[in-house]
């Protein structure tokens, strides 16, 4: 007679799954503003309740050699836009990417010089401006790409493989 709980062990390691490449939609569930004590700051917006963009609620992906389902009602995602630094490039990226989510909520407004604004003086006043758009359902790309740190690439601790992470890409309204 077998046990009644036999799983294999790998299964039962906390990593987690990521997202395959491709378009979602997710509920933007508001933003929060994070920093550190190098005068680095940046908004950083939850995604939840995720599904394919064809409306579907679940996905089958391999994962160590294994097909799996994902469940992606119960996905959370989160991403980070720089707002201040000492990197004006990465200001510069960041303020790109605050624009086209602020975009999508409809929380922005394009000028009259074709530059497209989103309301606060502050980072706290930018971070409020999204957060009144809470609940909003967006669509958002996932791209998997190697983690790098300074240029090199960061490996797992435990496996010695290099670190995969699922980026939110771009985010987009949903279609009237």
């Amino acid at each position: 007679m077998s046990p009644m709980i036999n799983v294999p062990a790998d299964e039962l390691r906390t990593e987690r799954v990521n997202l395959p490449d491709g378009h979602y939609q997710a509920d933007f569930v508001g933003a929060e503003l994070v920093g550190n004590d190098a005068d680095w700051r940046a908004v950083k917006p939850r995604f939840e309740n995720f599904a394919l963009s064809s409306g579907a609620g679940q996905l089958k992906t391999v994962f160590r050699g294994r097909e799996v389902t994902l469940d992606l009602a119960f996905r959370t995602h989160t991403t980070v836009y720089t707002i201040a630094s000492n990197n004006a490039q990465a200001v510069e990226i960041g303020a790109r990417d605050i624009a086209r989510l602020a975009q999508a909520l409809g929380a922005a407004q394009q000028n009259g010089d074709g530059r497209v604004e989103v309301a606060g003086d502050t980072p706290e006043e930018v971070v409020a401006t999204l957060n009144e758009k809470a609940g909003m359902r967006v669509n958002l790309s996932i791209r998997n790409k190697t983690r790098k740190r300074k240029g090199v690439v960061s490996l797992n601790e435990k496996t010695g493989e290099p670190q995969i992470d699922d980026e939110i890409g771009s985010v987009w309204p949903l279609e009237a």
